[in-house]
């Protein structure tokens, strides 16, 4: 699973988990629905601030958004500093 994809799958997670549809998400953090639904359907990336204001909202720590192989490479990464 591509990157992109794993970041979209978690946040449509997270909204089904609350009951959120994105017309609510889009409301919540400003993101215009035709957007976010574009980045569900993989037609647009997400970009990092939308990412940041998704997180905030549905109370998920960003780190959670990278997949796992990339969470470790950034734990090495802070490690060594």
């Amino acid at each position: 699973m591509s990157h992109e994809r794993f970041v979209v799958e978690r946040i449509k997670r997270e909204c089904k988990r609350y009951g959120m549809s994105t017309a609510e998400l889009g409301r919540r953090t400003g993101i215009p629905e035709d957007q976010l639904r574009s980045a569900f359907r993989g037609r647009r990336n997400l970009k990092a601030g939308e990412a940041a204001r998704l997180c905030l909202v549905l109370g998920i720590p960003l780190e959670e958004l990278l997949p796992p192989e990339m969470l470790r490479i950034l734990i090495k990464v802070r490690v060594r500093s």
